[in-house]
């Protein structure tokens, strides 16, 4: 009884919450990387990641990483350095290089946030 009580849990559990099998970005040369947040999403969305899964991977809230795919920097956290570790880690977890790809969007956000001043 306690083995099929343990099996029954455990579909439960499975059926619940399903696992996530993220598949590893295509490869990319300098030219083609996703430097913006409607590339960084479609990249992403091909790996079979959801932002449910980076959220929790990455421990950045779910709101933050939507935010980041769709540059409403107003609605990001107002200390770039922030920003940049948020982004750091959505793009390290999708397996992309994130010197470059940081450094490109993390351009734009400062410029948005100096025309803010």
């Amino acid at each position: 009884e306690l083995e099929t009580a343990h099996r029954r849990l455990c579909q439960q559990h499975e059926a619940a919450h399903p696992q996530i099998h993220v598949v590893p970005p295509p490869p990319l040369d300098e030219a083609h990387l996703p430097t913006d947040g409607p590339s960084l999403r479609k990249i992403r969305e091909v790996t079979g990641a959801t932002l449910e899964y980076l959220a929790s991977e990455t421990h950045v809230r779910e709101d933050y990483l939507k935010a980041i795919e769709d540059e409403r920097f107003a609605d990001l956290p107002h200390a770039a350095v922030n920003v940049r570790g948020f982004l750091s880690a959505y793009v390290t977890e999708l397996g992309l290089p994130t010197e470059t790809i940081v450094a490109k969007y993390m351009e734009r956000y400062q410029a948005w946030q100096s025309g803010r001043c």
